[in-house]
């Protein structure tokens, strides 16, 4: 499935919870919405609550996000959600292994001091 596929994947079960994160959040995946989403997997449902989790440019959406959070997210969407998540983490531990091979593999065909590892 493509990237984009995945994504709405995400934001269908979170739609389906009747929470619109994305609508507020640039991005749902970056600081802020990664802890407000695993506040939800392990139960928090208050959205001043999750709100609050919100960092830097977030923090002036305070009201919005609380809005955007008021849904029915229900044990099920946090079982699917955490599934979700662990694949993301777990693809993109498997970038950063694959980078640094390629990053070792090139290293004797760049300049000292050039762009490889």
């Amino acid at each position: 499935m493509s990237e984009p596929g995945r994504s709405s994947a995400r934001s269908r079960l979170l739609e389906d919870a009747q929470i619109k994160l994305s609508v507020v959040a640039a991005d749902m995946f970056g600081v802020s919405g990664r802890q407000m989403l695993e506040a939800l997997i392990a139960g928090q449902r208050d959205p001043k609550v999750l709100a609050q989790l919100a960092q830097g440019r977030m923090r002036s959406k305070i009201s919005d996000l609380e809005e955007a959070l008021t849904g029915h997210f229900r044990a099920h969407h946090g079982y699917l959600l955490r599934m979700m998540l662990d694949r993301i983490d777990a693809l993109g531990a498997q970038i950063e292994e694959l980078t640094g091979r390629i990053d070792r593999a090139a290293r004797p065909f760049c300049p000292p001091g050039g762009a490889a590892g």
